[in-house]
């Protein structure tokens, strides 16, 4: 199983939400019935790139490209655990900007 790179880092603006649904039912005798639907919470990263080179872009790309549709191994620099993640997105978009540099935005999921 593949590693996400850590070049190039994760910076400012990156986000992280922590999942736990749960399913509900209502009774007949006027109760609602709650239970987990997973056994433990799972989250979803929202990585932000707002300027990398063609060089940084290249390894996000070729890492995307490989591992469209298969789990990898994920760490958030924030936390201490690494996850088993996959790519929630189908799409690789690079918003074009200033001196030969690109804004990307990765989304991924645990699983």
């Amino acid at each position: 199983m593949n590693t996400y790179p850590s070049y190039p880092p994760i910076v400012v603006g990156s986000s992280r939400t922590l999942r736990n649904p749960t399913h509900r039912s209502s009774s007949d005798g006027g109760y609602t019935i709650t239970r987990k639907k997973w056994t433990k919470p799972k989250s979803s990263y929202s990585l932000n790139y707002p300027a990398l080179n063609a060089e940084q872009f290249k390894i996000l790309r070729d890492f995307f490209v490989e591992n469209q549709g298969q789990a990898f191994k994920f760490r958030y620099p924030l936390e201490d655990e690494t996850k088993i993640c996959v790519f929630s997105m189908d799409d690789l978009k690079a918003d074009d900007n200033m001196q030969s540099h690109c804004a990307v935005k990765v989304e991924i999921v645990e699983i």
